[in-house]
């Protein structure tokens, strides 16, 4: 795979706190887990990105947090200039061995080392909870070129069954995660994002099917069930393990349907200086609707935003342009 147009800054050495400890443990003991369970992305998935930031001969794509390539790889074969950006040591040789020819990076989503204005397309699947949201925003705001896309990803468990719930129930009682932008917050604080549009939303659906053995994987991929003391994850896979193997029984089958409910969000940088929206102004919205999306409807988008962020001209001369010459 040719390497991207625009070299990375020199490698930079990042503070062991700008990665939470949980992550770190959990997802070190559990990569080569989470690789084999977790559950992929859906085609429609990647139409969808295609759509929002439409594949170019010279388009830098960077995956933020890439963990073991889930969604790198569906990136992978549609552009071509595709790095990769995974902290975790054990997620990153998943990664490099997943795919070979990729390049990645020891960045953090805080502090990614890469050049202003270089990357035209930021996705982060599946992590964006665990990024400080105030510098991570920062940070994307600073390498996206102006109206470059920012997209997050992310499978959630439907628990529509009572086996899924029972399970949720029982590992909450021995561990309660907690993430840097909240697992189901980050959404709603959207607002106060600075330098970028308002948010976008799409969704979807997709099932996995597993086995019980498998299921019992699922939940021990988790950071915070694989952080736990040996003896103490043990004792609760034991369980799980039980109450899977019931659930499986009852249904009569060797597998388990898994089901999702996919979400993916995205927002386009801002020309200019970062401006803090006013409350109840315009796009004070925090997540908009996808109805009535289309790469027509995304330019209108961009433009009226565009012309929102751009400065007044001074009286009797023209319009100076935030992007220089």
């Amino acid at each position: 795979m040719a390497a991207p147009p625009s070299r990375p800054g020199p490698p930079r050495r990042f503070p062991s706190r700008s990665v939470p400890r949980l992550a770190q443990v959990g997802f070190g003991r559990a990569a080569q887990i989470y690789d084999r369970v977790r559950p992929d992305y859906p085609s429609p998935v990647l139409e969808k990105a295609r759509k929002i930031a439409p594949p170019g001969p010279d388009r830098i794509v960077v995956d933020v947090g890439a963990g073991t390539g889930k969604w790198t790889r569906l990136l992978t074969r549609s552009y071509k200039h595709v790095l990769a950006l995974e902290p975790n040591a054990a997620m990153r040789r998943e990664l490099r061995r997943n795919l070979p020819g990729l390049r990645v990076l020891a960045r953090t989503a805080e502090s990614t080392g890469l050049p202003d204005a270089s990357v035209e397309l930021l996705t982060a699947a599946q992590c964006f909870h665990w990024f400080r949201r105030g510098p991570t925003l920062k940070e994307f705001r600073r390498i996206l070129k102006p109206g470059g896309a920012l997209v997050i990803l992310y499978n959630n468990r439907r628990r529509s069954r009572r086996w899924e719930r029972r399970a949720q129930e029982l590992i909450s009682r021995y561990a309660r995660p907690e993430y840097p932008s909240g697992r189901r917050t980050w959404q709603r604080s959207w607002r106060r994002a600075e330098g970028f549009t308002p948010l976008r939303s799409w969704h979807y659906r997709h099932v996995q099917r597993l086995s019980p053995a498998r299921v019992v994987e699922l939940y021990a991929s988790r950071s915070y069930v694989a952080a736990l003391p040996r003896a103490r994850r043990q004792e609760l896979l034991g369980q799980l393990r039980s109450l899977v193997r019931e659930a499986a029984r009852r249904a009569r089958g060797t597998s388990l349907n898994v089901e999702y409910s996919g979400e993916l969000y995205w927002a386009y940088r801002l020309p200019g200086p970062a401006r803090r929206r006013r409350p109840g102004g315009r796009g004070s919205r925090h997540v908009v609707s996808d109805r009535g999306f289309s790469s027509r409807s995304c330019g209108a988008i961009l433009r009226r935003e565009f012309a929102s962020a751009r400065p007044r001209p001074p009286s009797g001369g023209r319009p100076r342009s935030r992007f220089g010459r």
